[in-house]
């Protein structure tokens, strides 16, 4: 449970606002692209030993630090984990297979380059790429609370920041993926822009809130407790 100032109806009404845009956007957005990150820091460790030392490793160790941090402070302003758990869990399934078809589009692209770690680059770049779609929908949604309601509420919700993950992958792919090519086609952009519409226009909200609540009966909605100056 939080607890938070509010100073008018005004700034109550952008908390909730906010919130709302957090619950149903961002935290889908921070879920998928923090298992995206987990099944790529499993591929390097399994299949791909032998470029997971140096940089390589100093930055992705550190990415994936960062974001099970954020993981573990979003967690814990739950009133109900599981929750959270089961509502994460969904919009990882509901959005595996845009993901997937994003990530095979990107390895094609790689192969007509003939690049020879196509397949593992691909998963390098469909992280970075949802570690950048959080962070910069977070962006969008903190400026848009500010210009509605004139208030920065930016450090209420600082749980839900990527930054720093994404600051560590980006030098790890800054490494692996210098001089291999142009990602940026038709092919990709039309999946990336399906992909980012479904996050934003919360296409994949109703399955999660529907798992979630059938997993937790007993769910009471997430509370924010607001006391007015």
């Amino acid at each position: 449970m939080k607890r938070v100032i509010f100073r008018n109806e005004k700034e109550l009404e952008g908390l909730k606002w906010t919130a709302r845009c957090v619950d149903f956007g961002i935290g889908l957005m921070v879920a998928s692209s923090i298992n995206e990150m987990t099944t790529t820091y499993s591929f390097f460790l399994i299949e791909r030993k032998d470029i997971f030392k140096g940089q390589v490793k100093f930055c992705c160790n550190n990415a994936f630090k960062e974001a099970k941090r954020t993981e573990y402070e979003i967690k814990a302003q739950m009133v109900n984990k599981q929750f959270w758990l089961d509502y994460s869990d969904t919009v990882i399934d509901v959005a595996a297979e845009d993901v997937k078809n994003f990530r095979t589009a990107i390895q094609e692209t790689l192969e007509e380059y003939g690049v020879k770690d196509a397949q593992m680059l691909s998963y390098v770049e469909t992280t970075r790429v949802l570690l950048n779609l959080a962070v910069e929908q977070y962006k969008v949604i903190m400026n848009r609370a500010r210009e509605k309601f004139g208030k920065d509420f930016s450090d209420v919700f600082k749980e839900y920041r990527l930054d720093k993950a994404f600051y560590w992958w980006q030098r790890m792919c800054e490494v692996l993926c210098q001089g291999k090519g142009e990602l940026n086609n038709e092919k990709t952009n039309i999946l990336f822009d399906a992909m980012c519409q479904k996050f934003i226009a919360g296409e994949y909200i109703q399955a999660c809130l529907k798992e979630a609540q059938k997993n937790n009966p007993k769910f009471i909605e997430n509370k924010v407790e607001v006391k007015e100056l």
